[in-house]
């Protein structure tokens, strides 16, 4: 005979979420992200640009290690018409396209 009252544990929000690629079951309320947004790899240059003493110290406060920021440096390079072209950008799609790594190839021209 099947049971229709709720039992104690039916009582609680429960949702599944993935953390560090590892699936949980978590109690209440699952967070809300709010939607990843793009930033233009020239504004990531300049902001380094601005932090940097040296790579090693912007690698360090960053995470990330001296060869990326060196590449994220190079961007700098590009011609000024090209940096306003990129800067001007406000779809996220187009932001998201030109990314760091498309426009490296641009440096060898």
């Amino acid at each position: 005979m099947h049971c229709k009252s709720r039992t104690w544990w039916q009582e609680f929000e429960i949702y599944q979420g993935k953390r560090d690629r590892k699936r949980f079951i978590g109690i209440g309320n699952p967070p809300v992200r709010p939607p990843k947004t793009y930033e233009c790899p020239i504004h990531e240059a300049k902001r380094y640009e601005r932090l940097l003493n040296s790579q090693a110290d912007v690698a360090k406060e960053l995470g990330i290690t001296r060869a990326r920021v060196s590449q994220i440096m190079g961007l700098l390079k590009l011609p000024d018409e090209i940096q306003r072209t990129l800067l001007g950008l406000k779809d996220q799609r187009a932001i998201r396209y030109f990314s760091e790594r498309r426009l490296r190839p641009l440096l060898m021209i």
